[in-house]
Protein backbone atom coordinates (compact mmCIF):
# COMPACT_ATOMS: atom_id res chain seq x y z
CA UNK A 1 0.00 0.00 0.00
CA UNK A 2 0.83 3.31 -0.76
CA UNK A 3 -0.50 6.09 0.44
CA UNK A 4 0.84 9.96 -0.56
CA UNK A 5 -0.64 13.18 -2.40
CA UNK A 6 -1.56 13.39 -5.88
CA UNK A 7 0.89 16.14 -5.88
CA UNK A 8 3.76 13.33 -5.82
CA UNK A 9 1.91 10.84 -8.13
CA UNK A 10 5.05 10.65 -10.94
CA UNK A 11 6.82 9.08 -8.35
CA UNK A 12 4.74 5.96 -8.99
CA UNK A 13 4.49 5.98 -12.88
CA UNK A 14 7.33 3.50 -13.36
CA UNK A 15 5.12 0.98 -11.00
CA UNK A 16 2.44 0.26 -13.42
CA UNK A 17 2.08 1.18 -16.98
CA UNK A 18 -1.24 1.97 -16.65
CA UNK A 19 -0.57 4.58 -13.44
CA UNK A 20 -0.39 7.46 -15.19
CA UNK A 21 -3.66 6.80 -17.17
CA UNK A 22 -4.96 6.75 -13.77
CA UNK A 23 -3.59 9.39 -12.14
CA UNK A 24 -4.74 11.38 -15.21
CA UNK A 25 -8.37 10.71 -14.68
CA UNK A 26 -8.03 11.52 -10.80
CA UNK A 27 -6.59 14.55 -11.89
CA UNK A 28 -9.02 15.20 -14.54
CA UNK A 29 -12.12 14.08 -12.22
CA UNK A 30 -11.29 16.77 -9.31
CA UNK A 31 -10.91 19.70 -12.01
CA UNK A 32 -13.97 19.34 -13.72
CA UNK A 33 -16.22 18.03 -10.17
CA UNK A 34 -17.25 15.03 -12.55
CA UNK A 35 -20.22 13.14 -11.62
CA UNK A 36 -21.15 9.77 -9.60
CA UNK A 37 -20.80 6.89 -12.12
CA UNK A 38 -18.41 4.67 -13.79
CA UNK A 39 -15.87 5.46 -16.17
CA UNK A 40 -13.70 3.75 -19.11
CA UNK A 41 -10.32 5.19 -19.27
CA UNK A 42 -9.01 2.30 -20.93
CA UNK A 43 -10.97 -0.01 -21.74
CA UNK A 44 -11.29 -2.78 -19.16
CA UNK A 45 -7.56 -2.02 -18.28
CA UNK A 46 -8.27 0.70 -16.69
CA UNK A 47 -11.48 2.14 -14.96
CA UNK A 48 -12.49 4.30 -12.55
CA UNK A 49 -16.16 5.03 -10.28
CA UNK A 50 -16.32 8.10 -9.07
CA UNK A 51 -18.23 7.52 -6.06
CA UNK A 52 -19.95 9.75 -3.10
CA UNK A 53 -20.52 7.76 0.26
CA UNK A 54 -20.66 8.17 3.89
CA UNK A 55 -18.02 6.05 5.49
CA UNK A 56 -18.64 2.88 7.14
CA UNK A 57 -17.70 2.24 11.17
CA UNK A 58 -14.74 0.07 11.21
CA UNK A 59 -16.49 -2.77 12.50
CA UNK A 60 -19.44 -2.77 9.59
CA UNK A 61 -16.50 -2.96 6.90
CA UNK A 62 -15.32 -5.66 5.44
CA UNK A 63 -12.06 -6.58 3.91
CA UNK A 64 -10.76 -6.75 -0.01
CA UNK A 65 -8.52 -8.05 -2.30
CA UNK A 66 -7.79 -8.23 -6.15
CA UNK A 67 -6.04 -10.61 -7.92
CA UNK A 68 -6.39 -8.87 -11.51
CA UNK A 69 -7.13 -4.67 -10.53
CA UNK A 70 -5.08 -2.28 -8.64
CA UNK A 71 -7.39 -0.20 -6.31
CA UNK A 72 -6.41 3.78 -6.27
CA UNK A 73 -8.45 5.58 -3.74
CA UNK A 74 -8.47 8.77 -3.85
CA UNK A 75 -10.83 10.96 -1.47
CA UNK A 76 -11.47 14.27 -2.44
CA UNK A 77 -13.59 15.91 0.83
CA UNK A 78 -13.59 14.09 4.28
CA UNK A 79 -12.02 11.39 5.98
CA UNK A 80 -12.22 7.74 5.54
CA UNK A 81 -9.78 4.95 7.45
CA UNK A 82 -8.13 2.48 5.42
CA UNK A 83 -6.55 -0.56 6.89
CA UNK A 84 -4.51 -3.11 5.30
CA UNK A 85 -3.48 -6.46 6.22
CA UNK A 86 -1.47 -9.56 4.56
CA UNK A 87 -4.12 -11.65 2.95
CA UNK A 88 -2.31 -14.22 4.34
CA UNK A 89 -2.89 -13.64 7.63
CA UNK A 90 -6.96 -13.38 7.45
CA UNK A 91 -9.34 -16.25 6.77
CA UNK A 92 -11.35 -15.75 3.92
CA UNK A 93 -15.40 -15.51 4.31
CA UNK A 94 -16.01 -15.69 0.76
CA UNK A 95 -14.54 -17.45 -2.67
CA UNK A 96 -12.64 -15.55 -4.89
CA UNK A 97 -14.74 -13.97 -7.94
CA UNK A 98 -13.33 -13.47 -11.02
CA UNK A 99 -15.74 -11.98 -12.74
CA UNK A 100 -15.80 -8.85 -9.96
CA UNK A 101 -12.08 -9.70 -9.65
CA UNK A 102 -12.80 -9.30 -6.09
CA UNK A 103 -12.15 -11.86 -2.66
Amino acid sequence: MIKDNINNCELYFANHKNFIKAFDFIKKAVKENLPVGKYEIDGKDVYASVQEYNSKLSADAKNEGHRNYIDVQYVVSGKEIIEVCDINSIKTKTEYNAEKDVI
